[in-house]
């Protein structure tokens, strides 16, 4: 017996999702990013970091462990780039890991009368609307703590 508790109907969790500025390669592109405590380790998804013709630092082998306790060994390429907020006031320098998929869909905020209060509050939200765009940068607990977006 399967039993699929992703498909269940709960109410819906915000996760921690923003825009980005990355810069790698001598190009710069606005990202999807999600901040994961739970990783150990950032990634990039290794077609934006192929589009943006970075150039490699060095491999890293790694073991990825799931929940239950599995694990699975992975060869991931090192990248160096900087992130900064959309309105280019603050900037880190990251080393990064690629990687062929970084999660499935995690929703958007949409857009509602709430979001200007936000504002008014100085409390400014990056990642809302109906438009659907893919995590493209994780960010895990190797460089969150260095993150002030």
């Amino acid at each position: 017996m399967k039993i699929v508790l992703s498909n269940q109907s709960q109410p819906e969790v915000l996760l921690q999702t923003l825009l980005v500025s990355i810069e790698a390669g001598g190009k710069s592109k606005t990202v999807r990013a999600l901040f994961d405590t739970g990783s150990q380790r950032s990634y990039i998804l290794k077609s934006t970091i192929n589009q943006m013709k970075s150039t490699a630092e060095q491999c890293q082998n790694l073991t990825h462990a799931v929940f239950g306790g599995i694990g699975s060994k992975k060869q991931h390429t090192c990248y160096k780039l900087s992130v900064s907020n959309l309105k280019k006031m603050y900037h880190c320098k990251m080393q990064i890991l690629d990687q062929q998929v970084i999660c499935g869909y995690i929703s958007i905020i949409e857009e509602g009368l709430w979001i200007e209060e936000l504002q008014n509050k100085g409390i400014e939200l990056t990642d809302f609307g109906k438009s659907f765009q893919p995590i493209e940068l994780l960010i895990g607990a190797d460089f969150l703590r260095k993150l002030e977006i």
